[in-house]
């Protein structure tokens, strides 16, 4: 939350700038207070009572925002008016989201299973089992290569009688299962091909030049720990990790760790070759079924966040937290595709504007249950617009919303600031100027527009 929320601040203080009267002091004073705590008291012990004080700030200096029958917008709800009180409603969580992040924190560092503030407890209840994103049309297509993978190598080994024919199925299984669901597999495939024939070498000069001599557990542990440290070392390593992955394969299997020495090569090596031709063989299969680009990869993670900011702005995901947990998932799988000739910033920066929509969509419709009939008829109109934008929405034809999304949301905005309950018309404000601004940035003002 923190990032989407320091992204809308940064974006209302520059359209404000562009408004005549620019930021207001008190606002811009605030502001300043604001980052201050964050450089500095925002770690303090005393962070909670700041906090309040901050966030009490904030909603003392937010505008009435209410247009009546007798002004129009051009004198009482301006769009400077709603910037503000959107700006100073997302200042004040930003404060408490990071006064809370700071508690957590400190709770987990805490010696004690005592609450170190009576907030902690409101926020563990608060918390859920985090879902995560799911692509089945990947994992179908992994799983009918390693199904392919695993029936041609069993009608090779079948075919050809080979002794050791099992063992390289074995090992072409366990590489697809390990890697079929990476953006490239055939490359991580590779790196354990290079792990396991580090490890056959290590295995072959271990079994006929250092175990021989062994002739007692404490030596046996001596002389394979460096062998064993440097696995586990490379397999920690992401960077390294395949690699790792192929030495652990290849060496403890093949360098004869058995009850007694027993010098016969031809095994040995039958079994060796089972293992490079199993990991070969799973590197040419994967290649033909499971390959999938970087490119293709943030294509899908797109898709499946237009189609949940759809289902969230229809009100089919009305949990905003486990929605929240979703969207951030799907960043998080974005990132190990950086440095591989993607361009990082604007894949990422569209999945948190969908994530903001999506959010901001799903308290609008939350917003709707306690509304006025006239009120209730604009936002189901305006979230059917925004559900069935994204819903149509492909990579290939990307593009802003139809002029009709803002027409709905205009409408929506001028029944909302006649509304007589203040809570309701703050909040329905607050969602709908940050609507406005995620769907159409360079769209004028509202009070132009009118």
């Amino acid at each position: 939350m923190l990032l989407p929320l320091a992204s809308t601040i940064e974006d209302r203080l520059a359209e404000l700038e562009g408004c005549p009267g620019g930021v207001p002091e008190p606002v811009s004073a605030l502001v300043t207070r604001v980052r201050g705590w964050i450089d500095q008291e925002c770690a303090s012990p005393d962070r909670e009572a700041s906090a309040d004080t901050l966030i009490a700030e904030a909603r003392a200096l937010e505008p009435i925002a209410r247009q009546t029958p007798e002004t129009g917008p051009e004198t009482t709800l301006v769009w400077r008016d709603m910037l503000l009180l959107n700006l100073l409603s997302r200042l004040a969580e930003l404060v408490a989201s990071l006064r809370d992040a700071h508690l957590l924190r400190d709770q987990v560092r805490s010696p004690s299973f005592t609450a170190i503030s009576p907030r902690i407890p409101e926020l563990l209840r608060a918390t859920s089992r985090r879902p995560l994103h799911l692509d089945r049309g990947l994992a179908m297509r992994s799983a009918f290569g390693t199904i392919a993978t695993i029936a041609i190598g069993c009608t090779f080994w079948i075919a050809t009688a080979w002794k050791d024919g099992g063992g390289a199925v074995l090992i072409a299984g366990i590489a697809c299962a390990l890697f079929g669901g990476f953006d490239n597999p055939r490359a991580a495939i590779g790196r354990m091909q290079l792990g396991s024939t580090i490890g056959l070498v290590a295995s072959i000069f271990y079994a006929y030049t250092v175990l021989p001599r062994v002739t007692d557990f404490v030596t046996l542990a001596a002389v394979l720990a460096p062998m064993l440290l440097i696995m586990g070392v490379m397999m920690g390593k992401p960077t390294t990790a395949a690699v790792g992955v192929g030495f652990l394969i290849g060496f403890p299997a093949t360098v004869g760790l058995n009850a007694s020495y027993t010098p016969d090569f031809g095994p040995q090596f039958n079994g060796a070759i089972a293992q490079f031709i199993g990991i070969g063989f799973a590197m040419s299969t994967v290649g033909l079924f499971i390959t999938i680009g970087a490119e293709d990869r943030f294509a899908r993670l797109a898709r499946a966040g237009w189609r949940d900011v759809a289902r969230r702005a229809r009100g089919r995901a009305p949990d905003g937290a486990r929605w929240m947990a979703l969207m951030l998932d799907r960043v998080g799988l974005m990132l190990p595709a950086m440095g591989k000739g993607v361009d990082p910033g604007k894949p990422l920066l569209d999945a948190l504007l969908d994530m903001r929509i999506g959010f901001v969509a799903g308290e609008l419709d939350l917003l709707r249950k306690g509304a006025t009939e006239e009120e209730r008829v604009l936002i189901a109109e305006t979230l059917g617009s925004v559900g069935d934008h994204f819903a149509h929405l492909r990579a290939s034809k990307a593009g802003p919303p139809k002029p009709e999304v803002l027409d709905d949301i205009d409408r929506a905005v001028a029944v909302f600031a006649r509304g007589e309950e203040p809570s309701r018309r703050r909040d329905g404000l607050i969602l709908l100027t940050s609507l406005r601004r995620n769907l159409f940035p360079a769209a004028p003002a509202y009070g132009a527009a009118a």
